[in-house]
């Protein structure tokens, strides 16, 4: 008995990017790396931040309170702070200012 060529192999369905070509893998590889990399680097600073004394942190005017929002800031793709990066996604086309 013959396999048709449009039988699913059960186990290639659980191989991720399976039946993807050169470029969408190359793509989704690149943004699933660099979304590791960025959560790495934001462990990694707000851990070296949280081992600055109180005193220290003050110095350079943030709270402990603070430490995770200037991190998501500092690590976040768009150049503007985090907070309003959020804010402006949420915002509706037209919303500026009338004049």
């Amino acid at each position: 008995m013959s396999r048709s060529s449009r039988t699913l192999d059960p186990f290639a369905a659980r191989i991720p990017f399976h039946g993807w070509d050169a470029a969408s893998f190359a793509a989704a590889f690149s943004r699933r790396a660099s979304r590791a990399l960025r959560r790495w680097q934001q462990r990694r600073t707000i851990r070296a931040l949280e081992r600055l004394n109180d005193w220290v942190l003050n110095d350079i005017g943030l709270s402990r309170g603070e430490i995770p929002r200037f991190v998501d800031d500092l690590v976040a793709d768009d150049p503007r702070p985090a907070s309003l990066a959020r804010t402006a996604g949420k915002s509706k086309l037209g919303d500026g200012p009338k004049g």
